[in-house]
């Protein structure tokens, strides 16, 4: 499995991160040391089309602080991966579900020519 981490300066630009300096500690550790624990927690619902989960929602407790969105990969029907958000609990949840929806198609129809793209 390979994980892919970045936008991790414009998490901490976030106002949540810049005034609780422990919160965005454990965030920035838990990204960097642990990113396969994150992308865990990202794709525990593996048969949905997307997952919200929101602070003490999510199973990964260093990012407890936070809010995941998350849309599975699939090649042939089959979950073989995940794209996924960490950002503030106040993000705008209508504004990047459908991004991230539309990135997981769009990946998932790279790799399964019988998927529709978008």
């Amino acid at each position: 499995s390979s994980d892919l981490v970045t936008g991790l300066s414009h998490l901490l630009c976030q106002p949540e991160f810049q005034q609780d300096a422990p919160m965005a500690q454990q965030v920035v550790s838990a990204l960097e040391s642990d990113p396969s624990g994150v992308s865990n927690a990202l794709l525990n619902q593996k048969q949905e089309e997307w997952s919200v989960q929101v602070g003490d929602e999510n199973n990964y407790q260093a990012l407890m602080g936070c809010s995941m969105v998350m849309a599975p990969l699939r090649v042939h029907s089959q979950t073989v991966g995940g794209v996924g958000l960490v950002g503030p609990k106040r993000m705008q949840y209508a504004l990047v579900l459908p991004v991230i929806r539309y990135v997981s198609k769009m990946i998932s129809s790279c790799f399964d020519p019988t998927r529709r793209s978008a």
